[in-house]
């Protein structure tokens, strides 16, 4: 299963658990932090440029980080398919575990997406997601389940 990080400014994280998330879940990695009202990501699927560019943020930027390691359960590897996810230009999130409901739409989509792209191009982004709408969330747990573990983080560096 794949690992998301949730990285409180005030916590630290080594490389060798960087380096030991990639070697667990190699099929892509991702991270994004906010700061000055905007989100910026980066995403991977070369082990020593990920964890390279990763480190330097984490060295230049005391913020909030959303880190996850992929390994491909549903989907091709590929940027497309790594995480973290943008909904809308003030909000992203990343996912562990599988939207099991995600199957049937895959099977019929185009460009061999994972559940999670699907989950945000078919439920989060058409909702109109809120950060702040407790409604929201309750659908969206009662929607992926009680075993999938979602982190989303906006672009105030606010998580959940």
């Amino acid at each position: 299963m794949c690992v998301a990080i949730l990285k409180p400014k005030d916590k630290k994280i080594t490389k060798k658990m960087l380096n030991d998330c990639w070697e667990s879940n190699p099929d892509g990695a991702g991270f994004a932090f906010a700061r000055d009202g905007k989100i910026a990501i980066f995403q991977s699927l070369k082990k020593t440029e990920f964890i390279n560019t990763l480190w330097s943020a984490l060295k230049r930027h005391n913020e909030n980080f959303l880190i996850h390691f992929r390994i491909k359960t549903m989907g091709s590897i590929s940027i497309a398919n790594s995480h973290p996810f943008v909904i809308d230009k003030n909000n992203v999130f990343a996912h562990n575990g599988h939207i099991h409901q995600m199957d049937e739409f895959g099977r019929e989509a185009n460009g061999n997406p994972s559940d999670t792209k699907l989950f945000n191009h078919l439920i989060l982004k058409k909702m109109g997601f809120k950060f702040n709408n407790i409604a929201h969330f309750n659908l969206i747990e009662r929607y992926v389940g009680l075993s999938n573990k979602l982190v989303f983080l906006n672009s105030s560096g606010e998580y959940k």
